[in-house]
C-alpha cells in the first residue's frame, strides 16, 4: 500500500513539472503497470508466506513427531533391553534345570546299566538251573518211564488173572433168551425195584389212560432187559383196592423198554372209574424186577 502512495505522490510531482500530455499518459501507464505488478508481487509474496507459515507449522509438528517417535523409540529399547534380560534369565534356569536332569538321566542310566549286569547274571544262574532241571527231568522220565513199563505189565498179569477167574466163576442166574442178543453169562444180573406211592408222576394220555417212566438206570444193564410188573394199590377213593385193580388193564404191560428205563400204561375198562379214581392215582405203586446182562 506504501507502494501504491510513493507512486501516486510520484506521478502528481511529474505532472506539475511537465504539462504534456503524451508525456503524462505515458507516465500515468508507467505507474499502473507499476502498481499491478507491485499488487501482484504483494498477492506472490503473502502466498508464499503463507506457504512459509504453513511449512513452518508442519516443520513444527513433524519435530514433535521426532520428539515422540524418540521417546518411544527409547522405551521400546528399554523395554526390548529389559526383554533381553529377561530372556537371558530364564535361558539360564532352562540351562540349570536341563543340566540338572541330565545329571539324573546319566546317573540313572548308569543304575540301569548296572540292573542289566545284575539281570544278566541272574539269567545266566537261572539258565544253569534250568540245565540241571533238564537234566533232573530227564533221568526221573527215564525212570518214571521204568516204572510205568513195570507197572503197566503188572497191571495187565492182575487184568488177565481176573478174566481169568471171571471165566471161571458160574453165576448163579442163566437167562436163556433175552429181549437182545445174549451178553456173557458171567455178567447175568437180576434188579428189582418199586417205584414211590407218594409223588409218582402219572401223566394223562390218550382213550383215557394214564401213564408213567419208570427208571432202572441203576441196575447197569448194558441191554435192554426182560421185565416184569404189577401194580400195588394202597388206598384211593374206593374202600376196596381190589376194586380198583379189577376196573383197570395194562398193569403188567411193559412199554418202550430200554437199557435204562421203561413205561408202563394203565387204561380203564369202565371210564367212569378213570373219571372218578384219576385224583387218587399217587397211591399206586409199581413194582418190576428186571433179568438182564451187565456186561
Amino acid at each position: 500500500m506504501k507502494t501504491v502512495l510513493i507512486a501516486i505522490l510520484f506521478a502528481q510531482s511529474l505532472v506539475s513539472i511537465s504539462a504534456d500530455p503524451e508525456v503524462i499518459q505515458e507516465l500515468k501507464d508507467l505507474i499502473m503497470d507499476s502498481v499491478q505488478n507491485t499488487i501482484a508481487l504483494n498477492e506472490l509474496v503473502t502466498h508464499q508466506t503463507q506457504q512459509i507459515s504453513d511449512l513452518m507449522l508442519t516443520l513444527s509438528a513433524t519435530r514433535a513427531q521426532l520428539r515422540d517417535m524418540e521417546q518411544e523409540n527409547k522405551a521400546m529399547a528399554a523395554n526390548f533391553a529389559a526383554y533381553r534380560i529377561n530372556q537371558a534369565s530364564q535361558l539360564t534356569g532352562i540351562r540349570r534345570d536341563l543340566n540338572k536332569g541330565i545329571a539324573i538321566l546319566r546317573t540313572d542310566i548308569s543304575v540301569l546299566d548296572q540292573d542289566i549286569v545284575d539281570v544278566g547274571s541272574e539269567v545266566s544262574v537261572a539258565k544253569n538251573g534250568l540245565i540241571t532241571i533238564q537234566e533232573s527231568l530227564e533221568e526221573d522220565r527215564s525212570i518214571t518211564d521204568n516204572n510205568l513199563s513195570n507197572l503197566r505189565e503188572d497191571l495187565e498179569g492182575e487184568l488177565e488173572l481176573v478174566r481169568s477167574e471171571m471165566l471161571d466163576t458160574t453165576s448163579d442166574v442163566t437167562i436163556l433168551n433175552g429181549e437182545e442178543s445174549n451178553g456173557d453169562p458171567a455178567c447175568a444180573k437180576v434188579c428189582s425195584g418199586t417205584t414211590a406211592r407218594n409223588g409218582r408222576v402219572w401223566r394223562r394220555g390218550a382213550h383215557y389212560n394214564v401213564y408213567t417212566e419208570v427208571d432202572i438206570s441203576g441196575c447197569g444193564f448194558v441191554k435192554t432187559p426182560t421185565i416184569t410188573t404189577s401194580l400195588e394199590v394202597s388206598g384211593g377213593r374206593y374202600t376196596d383196592p381190589f376194586r380198583e385193580h379189577v376196573y383197570y388193564t395194562g398193569t403188567s404191560a411193559v412199554l418202550m423198554a430200554t437199557n435204562t428205563s421203561f413205561r408202563i400204561s394203565i387204561k380203564p375198562v369202565d371210564r367212569a372209574v378213570n373219571q372218578n379214581t384219576i385224583n387218587h392215582k399217587e397211591q399206586w405203586n409199581v413194582e418190576w424186577i428186571a433179568v438182564g446182562f451187565t456186561c
